[in-house]
């Protein structure tokens, strides 16, 4: 996924400053709307601040679309992730269970073997 450098501070200041201009003409040509009519040149103007607008928020839509999806399979990896490692310990809890049991069992054979030997007489010449 390509990577965007982040506009530089004087870019940003740029792009604010030129979004305050723009909200304040349309500020003020939607107070003449209120009170009258606009001239055709006042109507271009509007049109020539809103269409941008409507241009930015499409784009910005489809970014947030994109950005959701991304996240939404990255919480269905990490899901699925959590699932593994329970999994995985579930697996290990098992295996030391069964290794435990192993273990008892040969010590139990071993004692049941050195008792036989304690028992049994030895044999007589």
């Amino acid at each position: 996924m390509p990577r965007r450098t982040r506009p530089n501070k004087e870019r940003r200041a740029l792009a604010a400053a030129a979004r305050d201009v723009r909200r304040d003409q349309l500020r003020n040509l939607l107070d003449r709307l209120d009170r009258t009519t606009l001239t055709p040149d006042e109507i271009a103007a509007l049109r020539a601040h809103v269409e941008p607008l409507l241009a930015e928020v499409d784009q910005l839509r489809a970014t947030v679309g994109g950005q959701q999806s991304v996240m939404r399979r990255h919480h269905e990896q990490l899901d699925a992730a959590h699932r593994a490692i329970e999994e995985a310990e579930q697996r290990a809890e098992q295996a030391e269970a069964a290794l435990e049991r192993d273990r008892a069992e040969r010590t139990r054979l071993a004692l049941a073997a050195i008792h036989k030997a304690d028992t049994t007489p030895e044999p007589q010449p």
